[in-house]
């Protein structure tokens, strides 16, 4: 990305452990700092939002608060897949106990349509 030297910036990582969340705000110059060092500390929802309200009046593609509801978004259709497949192997696994006479020939559904 192209960045106008000697214009100040901000730079901002919010990171998770589990489920603690980590985050910091660090202002610096553009072609002056050759090296921005971020240091997240541990925090709570209402710190970030608070630390990100000055940027609310950025435009929606250099919004972190929108970057974040994405991969909120994202995060949670990856638990939605991984419960699916769960339950996929669940139905499989009881497929096989309701039907030993077939062995492994398994139905269609539980792998994609191939027989």
């Amino acid at each position: 990305m192209n960045m106008p030297k000697n214009k100040p910036a901000v730079a901002i990582a919010v990171a998770y452990k589990g489920d603690q969340l980590f985050f910091t705000v660090k202002d610096f110059m553009l072609g002056t700092d050759s090296k921005v060092v971020l240091k997240p500390e541990s925090g709570k929802m209402t710190a970030l939002k608070a630390a990100l309200r000055p940027y609310d009046k950025y435009l929606p593609e250099n919004r972190i608060d929108q970057d974040l509801y994405n991969l909120e978004k994202l995060y949670k259709q990856e638990l939605k897949g991984k419960k699916l497949i769960k339950e996929n192997e669940l139905m499989l696994k009881l497929w096989y106990v309701a039907y030993p006479c077939c062995g492994r020939d398994r139905p269609a559904a539980a792998h994609g349509g191939e027989q």
